[in-house]
C-alpha cells in the first residue's frame, strides 16, 4: 500500500517536472517571437505538443473576429458562432459550463489590461484534468502577455511613424514658405 502510494507520488512529480519544463521552454520562445499571429500559432502548436490539447484562437483584428488554428483531426470543428457568443457575452461557454454544455469545445474569453481581445476554444473529447486545465490557462496568460508586448510595440511604432510624418510635413511647409519668400519681388525700389 505504501509502495503504491510512493510510486503514484513519484509519477505525479515526474509529470509536474515535465509540465514545468515544457512551460518554461514554450514561454521562453515568446521572448523572440514577433507578430500576433505567430505568437498565437506557437501557443496552439505548443499546447498540442505538450499535452495533446487542441486549441483554436479567435481574436479581434480591427472589426472582424480572426480565427487561428492548426489543422487537426477532431470529431467536431469549433463553432464560430459560439466563439462570437462567448466574445459578446464575455463569459465561458461550451462543455463543462452553464451555457451550451452539449458542445465538444469550451470557449474562454481572453483579456489583456481589462480589454477583451478574443476567445480561445479547447476541444475536450473528455474533460481536462485539473493539472491540464492549469497548464492551459497558465500558458494562455503567458501568451496574452506576449500579445500585449506585441501590441505595445505596434502602438509605439505607429507613434514613431506619425512623428516622422509630422516632421516631413513641417519641413515641406518651411521649404514652400522659403521658396515663396525668396522669389517675392520687393514692393519698393
Amino acid at each position: 500500500h505504501i509502495l503504491r502510494r510512493n510510486h503514484q507520488h513519484d509519477n505525479s512529480q515526474i509529470k509536474f517536472l515535465h509540465q514545468t519544463s515544457a512551460l518554461y521552454e514554450i514561454t521562453r520562445a515568446y521572448l523572440t517571437l514577433s507578430g500576433v499571429d505567430t505568437i498565437l500559432q506557437h501557443t496552439i502548436r505548443s499546447l498540442y505538443t505538450a499535452q495533446q490539447t487542441i486549441c483554436t484562437v479567435y481574436y479581434t483584428d480591427g472589426e472582424a473576429l480572426k480565427k487561428i488554428q492548426e489543422p487537426m483531426d477532431t470529431a467536431a470543428e469549433p463553432d464560430d458562432g459560439m466563439a462570437a457568443w462567448c466574445m459578446e457575452k464575455d463569459c465561458d461557454c461550451g462543455r463543462g459550463t452553464s451555457f451550451y454544455e452539449e458542445q465538444a469545445w469550451t470557449y474562454h474569453p481572453m483579456h489583456c489590461n481589462n480589454q477583451l481581445l478574443g476567445v480561445y476554444a479547447l476541444y475536450e473529447e473528455t474533460s481536462l484534468r485539473e493539472e491540464q486545465r492549469l497548464f492551459v490557462h497558465t500558458l494562455i496568460s503567458q501568451m496574452m502577455m506576449a500579445v500585449e508586448r506585441e501590441m505595445l510595440y505596434a502602438e509605439q511604432e505607429q507613434s514613431r511613424v506619425e512623428i516622422e510624418k509630422e516632421k516631413l510635413r513641417n519641413n515641406l511647409l518651411r521649404s514652400i514658405i522659403l521658396v515663396v519668400f525668396c522669389h517675392r519681388k520687393p514692393l519698393f525700389l
